[in-house]
């Protein structure tokens, strides 16, 4: 795979073998919203629909018969904890660097 990777001095070209992950991080791409003409011209154009004997795919290489990894189990993320408030009486930052001391931090 090859990406174009924007940045200020220009482009970046960055190259992987696959299988490979990309990410974007969040504000980089500007949404590019439809005007109203393309939506009812989008609704009149055909959708083709194309099976896996179209595309010369066996069913053995895709779907879960065919995937690198399995789900084994989930579940739920456990709810956020409140967090701890230190107002600063002149002694903020000893408090914070005890807070952070006792969560190996520091």
């Amino acid at each position: 795979v090859k990406i174009q990777r924007q940045t200020e001095a220009g482009y970046d070209i960055v190259e992987a073998s696959l299988p490979a992950v990309a990410s974007v991080t969040a504000g980089v791409v500007e949404p590019r919203y439809p005007s109203f003409k393309g939506i009812l011209a989008a609704k009149k154009k055909p959708v083709e629909t194309y099976g896996l004997a179209d595309l010369g795919v066996d069913a053995g290489q895709v779907g879960s018969a065919g995937a690198w990894s399995k789900v084994e189990s989930f579940e739920a993320a456990p709810p956020r904890q409140a967090g701890t408030v230190v107002t600063d009486d002149g002694e903020g930052a000893d408090k914070l660097l005890e807070f952070l001391t006792s969560k190996k931090f520091v």
